[in-house]
């Protein structure tokens, strides 16, 4: 029968679904259930010969004429070589973005990381990219996406401050270096999707401008700057302000110029009496290197790491509290310790590292020296502190000699400055 609003609406339910076609216009139908229910349907085989059913929509909402001015649109798709349902079915079996977080942090890429990089990792993704395009699929991401959530995310759209238990608390910051981290942490999970065949879109974090990272430059200038951090950890650790732990694996990175994540992550297994030893995959360098990393310790580190109780071999040296399930936080602490001690709010955690590698160069140490010290990977990260180093004893150098050139008067040409080649 010709398919019209009369005749489909005089259709009637069987014991079995059925499907009535119209006469005119070959593929469309109307399926009928037991339940009475009727839907359009567009039958059609795609370029490959595979025989396909698209469901138009209910005939309770879709007249007979919009059904079929519908069936012959779809029939045009279907002369370009279009697969309408196929192209559906691909849309629904899409990743979302919260799939693909789990599947990239499930991955044995991912637990090659070390393990405060697989921590600071799955927060920020978690924290920042799920909670924002978690339930999004992948592939109706473009790059003005990416853009408008790191505007999200720098503007403290992804802030929380809440307890969670009887006294833990989940507190997430925002802000441009969290929106800059979050999207390079999403584009590496996107890559490894595509080199294993769970994506074929086009990576869209790549292209958008996400700013520069800052150059951490600030360092421990002098020892009574030292002495200041130090009685004040000690202050605040005798009046439980902070604990044992975070007082310690501070201390820690102040001696040995550790990163934070290495000291948080230090584990029994590690510690060897009078150094540490960290496997290739234990450090940020590693995986270029595929070399262990050994970190000398002077008295006062390995008295830092002994006032710690003994664990067992894999137990973590500085313990966090009770109630959280990851490694002792030590950046909160620090900013805490760095205010009441009154110094440069520039001094972050890894200043104190920078400060090790600073004062190295200006008591002379060269490149290999202090990139065996610091663990780098490559030279040109350890260069910047000899060029600083340079710089710091010629601006001494002139000062000492102030006095004394002064003296000479006004007839002195004062010879051109020049630059030390960087």
């Amino acid at each position: 029968m010709k398919l019209t609003n009369r005749a489909i609406e005089n259709l009637r339910p069987e014991g079995t679904r059925r499907i009535v076609w119209d006469d005119e216009l070959p593929g469309l139908g109307v399926v009928i259930q037991p339940t009475g229910t009727k839907s359009w349907v567009f039958n059609y085989r795609n370029a490959d010969g595979v025989q396909r059913r698209f469901t138009i929509g209910k005939t309770s909402a879709i007249a007979a004429d919009v059904a079929r001015k519908k069936a012959l649109a779809l029939r045009g798709e279907i002369v370009k070589d279009r697969d309408p349902q196929g192209e559906l079915e691909a849309r629904r079996k899409s990743l979302t973005v919260g799939q693909l977080l789990d599947a990239y942090l499930a991955c044995e890429k991912f637990q090659t990381l070390t393990p405060y990089n697989q921590q600071v990792t799955r927060a920020r993704l978690n924290n920042h990219i799920r909670s924002t395009l978690g339930s999004q699929k992948c592939r109706a991401l473009t790059r003005e996406t990416i853009r408008r959530t790191v505007r999200t995310i720098t503007e403290g759209g992804t802030s929380v401050d809440v307890k969670t238990g009887l006294r833990g608390r989940k507190i997430v910051r925002g802000g441009e270096g969290a929106a800059r981290m979050a999207i390079r942490n999403l584009s590496t999970a996107w890559n490894w999707a595509k080199q294993e065949n769970l994506l074929s879109e086009a990576n869209p974090c790549e292209g958008v401008d996400l700013g520069r990272d800052g150059q951490r430059e600030g360092y421990v200038e002098s020892s009574a700057v030292y002495r200041q951090v130090f009685d004040t950890i000690d202050a605040m650790e005798a009046e439980g302000e902070i604990r044992s732990p975070v007082a310690a694996a501070i201390k820690l990175i102040a001696f040995t110029g550790m990163r934070r994540g290495e000291a948080a992550n230090l584990r029994w297994r590690h510690f060897r009496g009078d150094h540490i030893r960290l496997e290739a995959g234990e450090h940020k360098a590693g995986k270029r290197t595929a070399r262990p990393k050994i970190i000398a310790l002077v008295d006062a580190a390995r008295a830092a790491i002994e006032s710690q109780p003994r664990g067992e071999d894999d137990d973590l040296v500085f313990q966090p509290a009770r109630r959280s399930s990851g490694p002792t936080d030590l950046t909160h602490s620090w900013e805490r310790i760095r205010g009441r001690a009154g110094i440069d709010s520039k001094l972050t955690l890894h200043s104190l590292r920078h400060s090790v590698a600073s004062h190295m160069a200006l008591a002379g140490a060269q490149g290999p020296e202090i990139m065996l010290a610091l663990g780098h990977a490559q030279i040109a990260t350890t260069t910047r502190y000899i060029h600083a180093a340079q710089e710091a004893r010629a601006a001494i150098a002139e000062k000492a000699a102030s006095v004394a050139v002064s003296a000479l008067g006004e007839n002195v040409v004062p010879l051109k400055r020049r630059s030390i080649a960087r």
